[in-house]
């Protein structure tokens, strides 16, 4: 058993301080919008973990992503691809605010409408969080929640620098997914030591977590982003949950870590 449970810890994902942005070849012009009532249809899923199923309910305002819609499908997968290790972590859900991600949607089709000349929306996804499933191959934690809660905090936050230097040496900073001919996504993240980390983590009776926040730029551009990232347990699935806000108005790191604190709490009451 100690040598399972020793997987689970060095398992890891690669989704830590991403920031994810929307780019177009040529500009587009904005276009008001109605608030659609179809995307809160979105906030709650239902999907497989090995033989077993488990509700997921994304924080209030977002919304998942659909892996059946060519675009969604497509961030996941690349995602889930840049994520991909020899540790088994795996990317099963994104969920994002659900105002920018009808937005992200409409992407191809207005990048196909666009004159030349004119300044493009910003279509990025700003505010946004992953669900991923870590050690799929080994299966179901053979201990409760409390004692891999004990096992994990020690090393939570050593762990999580360490994740986030795997993954910008897989990235490089930014590293581009092309949709269409006119239309790309851009991932983009500051060095390492551009992220600061919380002193310690956060240990609540679901869950351990770390905040952090970084300033970096990119492509001539300053770029702020402040997120969270955290383990729990999903009828004894060992998962991370990763929350991030970006932009020019990101959320505090209060606010993002107290979201993703109570999404943990939720999903973990909502699977036990």
């Amino acid at each position: 058993m100690k040598h399972s449970m020793k997987k689970f810890l060095t398992a890891k994902t690669t989704v830590l301080g991403i920031v994810l942005a929307a780019a177009m070849v040529s500009g587009i012009s904005a276009q008001a919008r109605e608030p659609n009532p179809m995307w809160e249809m979105r906030r709650t899923v239902v999907m497989p973990f090995g033989q077993h199923r488990v509700t997921l309910e994304a924080p209030l305002g977002m919304c998942f992503l659909d892996e059946s819609q060519y675009l969604e499908g497509a961030m996941i997968k690349h995602m889930r691809k840049l994520g991909h290790s020899s540790d088994g972590g795996q990317l099963v859900a994104m969920f994002a605010d659900c105002d920018e991600l009808e937005k992200f949607t409409q992407g191809p089709r207005l990048a196909a409408q666009t004159m030349p000349g004119l300044e493009p929306p910003d279509t990025s996804l700003n505010y946004q969080g992953t669900i991923s499933w870590l050690a799929p191959k080994l299966g179901r934690a053979p201990i409760a929640l409390p004692e891999y809660l004990d096992m994990r905090e020690p090393t939570f936050r050593d762990d999580m620098k360490k994740s986030l230097g795997n993954q910008y040496k897989k990235l490089g900073g930014s590293q581009s997914m092309k949709v269409s001919d006119n239309y790309a996504t851009k991932l983009l993240m500051g060095a390492p030591d551009q992220y600061i980390f919380d002193d310690k983590a956060t240990r609540t009776d679901t869950g351990i977590s770390i905040g952090y926040s970084a300033e970096f730029e990119s492509e001539y551009q300053k770029h702020v982003q402040r997120g969270a990232v955290g383990t729990t347990m999903l009828r004894h699935f060992p998962v991370q949950v990763s929350l991030s806000s970006s932009g020019k108005k990101p959320k505090s790191l209060d606010k993002v870590h107290a979201t993703l604190d109570k999404f943990m709490m939720q999903i973990a009451g909502y699977n036990p």
